[in-house]
């Protein structure tokens, strides 16, 4: 990954945060302890944060820090809270989870479809 993905990856997860708590830059900066401006300079690809910043950022979100970098979620907030609520499932409910999920998909494909 180079120095501009990795920019660009930190500004995704920024983003993300910023719509998981519908706020903004200024009140996510003060509740992060961070100052506006140190925000937006990582927005706008003008600075690459500290690891402790990544880390408060990444805890904020509540993900470690391998998931934080993990480019290849979707809805990384979203995908990591159902993962860990996910892994607490007995092997019984894990089959009517993937059952569930299974019925799901092919009732999307047949929406399609139409």
């Amino acid at each position: 990954m180079t120095e501009q993905e990795l920019k660009d990856l930190i500004k995704t997860r920024v983003n993300d945060l910023l719509n998981k708590r519908n706020t903004t830059m200024r009140s996510l900066s003060k509740n992060l302890g961070f100052s506006e401006g140190y925000i937006n300079q990582i927005m706008n690809n003008n600075m690459m944060p500290s690891l402790q910043a990544i880390l408060v950022l990444a805890d904020a979100m509540d993900m470690t820090l391998s998931e934080f970098f993990d480019n290849s979620v979707r809805y990384p907030i979203e995908y990591y809270r159902v993962n860990k609520e996910v892994q607490k499932l007995s092997a019984r409910r894990l089959e009517a989870l993937n059952i569930l999920l299974h019925e799901e998909g092919e009732y999307t494909k047949t929406r399609r479809k139409r």
